[in-house]
């Protein structure tokens, strides 16, 4: 009768568990909705994200946060339209998987690093790790745009089952001027 009961609480805890990790699986692709300021226009699309030390290059695509939905691709990264435009005073959201052929290799960053963004026109801009940091999904005071420097930053998830997130600030080297196009 024990080993009868012993086996039920095991199975019942082994259920347990098996959704749990489910629970933190679904997390993992739809984080919590952080608020945003109004949609920036996109005039000098960003194309590309580079970091030379950690031997990335990346095509950067558009995104919006659809309900508690963040928009993600698995063939780059994601730029928040809502967010500052990458080279403008404030603050741009650059985020991606922390897969290996993705954001996986961004913890291994280091402050002075240089972050380049690409843009359509061929013009491009440099950013200095300035913050490395690591925080709950809930802190989104990390992604605010009250900034009044050039800054970029990039997110990714980190840590066991993707429960917390990598956060990399980097502010621009000088101030990029976009050349008009033709």
């Amino acid at each position: 009768m024990i080993g009868k009961l012993f086996s039920i609480l095991l199975i019942a805890a082994g259920l347990g568990f098996l959704l749990y990790a489910g629970l933190l699986f679904q997390e993992r692709y739809q984080p919590k909705t952080l608020n945003f300021p109004k949609e920036a226009e996109i005039e000098h699309r960003p194309q590309v994200l580079t970091i030379d030390s950690l031997h990335l290059k990346l095509p950067i695509f558009l995104a919006e946060i659809k309900g508690s939905k963040w928009d993600d691709t698995d063939q780059g990264v994601s730029f928040l339209k809502t967010s500052t435009l990458p080279g403008h005073v404030g603050n741009s959201i650059i985020y991606g998987h922390n897969w290996p052929n993705l954001l996986g290799r961004l913890s291994q960053i280091r402050i002075g690093d240089t972050v380049v963004v690409g843009y359509d026109d061929g013009t491009s801009q440099n950013f200095k790790v300035k913050l490395i940091d690591t925080v709950t999904p809930d802190e989104s005071y990390i992604v605010t745009q009250t900034t009044s420097d050039v800054r970029l930053t990039l997110y990714t998830c980190t840590g066991w089952f993707d429960r917390m997130r990598l956060v990399v600030t980097a502010v621009a080297e000088q101030e990029l001027s976009f050349r008009p196009a033709s």
